[in-house]
């Protein structure tokens, strides 16, 4: 996708951290608002290597540069695909609506405003410095999915991406079903956002 850089950036741009620490008055508050179940270890192994993730793609897909950390002396880029978000239309009773060939009919953006849903969606990916994808964050059914390559575990790159990618969703959003690490990583950005606030 080509975007309007100009636009682009006046959105992300407005896409701050929020406060999303207000409601919850301690870490086991905060995980059990945001766990709504746990994922089995091993239930992401085929994304267990650089090769297993290779499906990513390139730089190229990912035209918006959102921001770029050392580690270990190698420079990651963070960067994103973004596309106008579409939803399904849903009855009364919760039914998808479709029209007279029983495709379904989805919501103008202005009712998507309406309904408070954010206009864009995002898929975030992490590069290494020979332009491999070592990394991504992207919406699993509005949750936040968030996955590392083994190798470049435990230096704060899970935790970036997952910085990153809250800042364009509601506060309220939760983070969903986890596994061990993704508990670890929920935790590490609580820690994180609580730091900002000055009480860590």
């Amino acid at each position: 996708m080509v975007h309007d850089e100009d636009a682009l950036w006046a959105f992300i741009t407005k896409a701050v951290t929020r406060d999303e620490l207000k409601d919850f008055t301690s870490i086991e508050d905060f995980m059990q608002y945001h766990q709504t179940g746990s994922i089995p270890f091993g239930a992401y192994e085929q994304y267990r290597t650089l090769e297993g993730i290779s499906w990513l793609g390139t730089k190229e897909r990912y035209p918006t540069l959102l921001s770029m950390m050392k580690v270990n002396g190698e420079l990651i880029e963070i960067r994103a695909e973004v596309s106008e978000a579409r939803y399904v239309k849903h009855d009364k009773d919760r039914n998808i609506v479709r029209d007279e060939r029983g495709d379904a009919i989805m919501l103008t953006p202005e009712e998507a405003a309406a309904k408070g849903l954010c206009s864009h969606q995002f898929s975030i990916a992490a590069f290494n410095e020979r332009g491999q994808p070592v990394g991504w964050a992207s919406d699993e059914f509005g949750t936040d999915g968030i996955w590392v390559a083994e190798e470049y575990q435990n230096k704060g790159i899970g935790s970036e991406l997952l910085y990153t990618f809250r800042r364009f969703y509601p506060p309220k959003r939760r983070m969903g079903q986890m596994t061990y690490s993704g508990c670890k990583l929920a935790e590490a950005y609580y820690r994180r956002l609580e730091k900002e606030k000055g009480l860590g």
